[in-house]
């Protein structure tokens, strides 16, 4: 099975040769084909940076800029393929029983990067309750937040990630304490390449959030917005509290 076939279920018959069909392919091998060197570029100038401990300020200032563009360019070919993935083919989604809170530590651990300079805190809920999802679905919605808080929120600032649940349904938070989000977005529906009014110029495509919005629907969850503990902005997702299935353990 080649890479592109791992990401996406084809469901068009064989032989079709649409040109939405032939875009979709073109863009999926692209995306795909680009990642690779791009992650090398990301290590050389990490290594670049260590083989020169102590740069002058112009070439701090050229591989710090080096590093940022490669991570950038990275994260916008994940959220290329996420949004091919759920959009222009059936999404493989395989619902298991999970810990959200080995979930939300990986995604901790693959954000890092966007988490340098800021307080990050956790607090996940006593006895919070398996549940049945798409661990690499949710893992992507986790970063993703991680990445937009990060973004818009100034070095140093608040991101707390908060676990909690009722007996219908249980809740990640992604909160920080910085400008919060635009009047008006409590009810927003997160639609690709739509971005928020006042976003400074920070550099973005509007994908991330429609892509989570996305990714929640087809994990049978909500994607919302939600006032944030810390002042700023707060947003959430929901997924159902199911019984797990009992386990017969031999004696």
């Amino acid at each position: 099975m080649s890479a592109i076939e791992t990401i996406f279920r084809d469901t068009r018959a064989p032989g079709d040769c649409s040109p939405a069909a032939l875009n979709m392919n073109l863009l999926a091998g692209i995306a795909h084909d680009v990642r690779g060197p791009l992650t090398i570029i990301c290590g050389l100038a990490k290594t670049l940076s260590e083989l020169l401990p102590e740069p002058s300020a112009e070439q701090a200032e050229i591989l710090a800029r080096l590093q940022s563009e490669a991570l950038q360019t990275g994260a916008l070919l994940n959220c290329l393929l996420d949004l091919l993935r759920m959009t222009h083919a059936a999404p493989i989604v395989k619902q298991e029983w999970q810990s959200m809170e080995e979930v939300i530590g990986t995604a901790v651990r693959i954000g890092a990067r966007y988490l340098e300079g800021f307080q990050l805190t956790i607090d996940i809920a006593d006895g919070f309750p398996l549940l049945r999802f798409d661990p690499i679905l949710i893992e992507r919605v986790l970063v993703n937040l991680l990445e937009n808080a990060a973004k818009y929120t100034p070095s140093g600032s608040r991101i707390s990630i908060v676990a909690t649940f009722d007996a219908k349904e249980a809740y990640v938070i992604v909160q920080d304490d910085g400008p919060g989000l635009p009047h008006g977005w409590e009810h927003q529906q997160f639609k690709a390449f739509r971005r928020g009014p006042a976003t400074g110029g920070i550099a973005g495509t509007g994908l991330g959030l429609a892509i989570c919005q996305s990714m929640l629907a087809v994990s049978g969850g909500r994607f919302f917005v939600c006032r944030s503990a810390l002042g700023g902005a707060g947003l959430a997702l929901a997924l159902p509290v199911e019984t797990p299935p009992v386990v017969d353990l031999e004696t």
